[in-house]
C-alpha cells in the first residue's frame, strides 16, 4: 500500500513561486520543460525523485486559479533545439506532471505565504529551499503580477518565510538568504 506522502519525509523539498503573470510566461514554459525534460542517459532529472520533491505554484495571465504542479522527470527526451517562440504556444496542458492542487489567486503575499505552507505541510522534508521566480526590482519587490498589480514586497517575504518558520518548522533555522542579480 501507498503511504501519503505527508506521512514519510524525504531530505529536500524544493518550492519554486513562478510568478508569470506578466511577460515572462513564455520563460516559465521554458523553465518548467526544462525541469520535466528527460536526460539521454536516464539517470538525471530536475524533478521530484526518490529523495527530493521539486513544487512549483505556477501563475499565468488569463488562469483565475494558481496551479500546484508536482513535478517529475518526463520520459520525453530534452530537445535542445526548441526555441522559445515554440514554448511561448504552449498551454498548460503541455505541462506533463500532475496539478496537486488549484487555488483561486488572491495577492501576491497570501499567494506566497499559502503555497509555501502547503508545500511543508503536504511534503515534509529534514531541508527546504524557497526560490522566488520573477520579475524583480531590488527592494521595491519582487514577483510582480500584471492581473491584479500585486507584488511581493521584501517585508512580506520574509514575513511568510518567518510564519511558515514558526507554524511548521518549530522555529528552527529556516531563513537563510541567497540573493542573485542578473
Amino acid at each position: 500500500a501507498r503511504a501519503k506522502r505527508r506521512d514519510c519525509y524525504k531530505p529536500w523539498t524544493v518550492l519554486v513561486y513562478m510568478a508569470a503573470d506578466n511577460d515572462l510566461k513564455p520563460y516559465a514554459f521554458w523553465d518548467l520543460y526544462e525541469m520535466e525534460a528527460g536526460f539521454k542517459s536516464g539517470r538525471n532529472a530536475a524533478g521530484s525523485t526518490a529523495r527530493s520533491d521539486l513544487l512549483v505554484q505556477l501563475i499565468t495571465p488569463g488562469q483565475p486559479d494558481a496551479r500546484r504542479i508536482h513535478v517529475f522527470q518526463s520520459p520525453t527526451p530534452y530537445r535542445d533545439s526548441l526555441q522559445l517562440e515554440e514554448l511561448g504556444r504552449r498551454a498548460e496542458a503541455d505541462i506533463e506532471s500532475p496539478v496537486a492542487k488549484q487555488v483561486p489567486r488572491g495577492n501576491a503575499a497570501a499567494d506566497f505565504q499559502s503555497f509555501i505552507e502547503w508545500g511543508i505541510h503536504e511534503y515534509p522534508a529534514e531541508h527546504y529551499m524557497v526560490v522566488v521566480w520573477g520579475h524583480g526590482k531590488g527592494f521595491n519587490g519582487l514577483a510582480f503580477s500584471d492581473s491584479d498589480k500585486s507584488h511581493l514586497s521584501i517585508p512580506d517575504l520574509t514575513q511568510a518565510l518567518r510564519q511558515a518558520e514558526l507554524n511548521y518548522l518549530n522555529g528552527a533555522i529556516f531563513l537563510k538568504w541567497i540573493i542573485t542579480r542578473n
